[in-house]
């Protein structure tokens, strides 16, 4: 199977499907949130570095949205175990800053 990739502005196409392109900006503040512990299996914890409330898209490799996380606290445990094992990202939507996270 072949996948053709054209590139625009903010997304790719991949074999006619519209997918979000990630864009890693090591120039923020890398303490914005972090996860842990990273390879996670069933829960990661979601902790924001002071902002109110953080909203974090996560992404599969493809770049495909799976759901969103709003985490107004310091910590927030997130539920993942639904999602089969591999490399997934998150981005915080207000800053923009994409962390990795591996599933195990």
């Amino acid at each position: 199977m072949q996948y053709k990739v054209a590139s625009n502005n903010n997304y790719s196409i991949i074999n006619n499907q519209k997918i979000v392109e990630l864009v890693f900006n090591k120039n923020i503040d890398e303490n914005q949130f972090s996860i842990n512990p990273n390879p996670a299996s069933n829960f990661f914890n979601l902790i924001s570095g002071g902002e109110e409330t953080v909203i974090i898209n996560l992404y599969n490799v493809l770049g495909e949205f799976i759901e969103n996380f709003s985490c107004n606290q310091n910590s927030h445990l997130i539920n993942v175990s639904y999602l089969p094992k591999g490399i997934y990202f998150l981005k915080n939507i207000n800053s923009g800053l994409v962390k990795k996270l591996i599933l195990q």
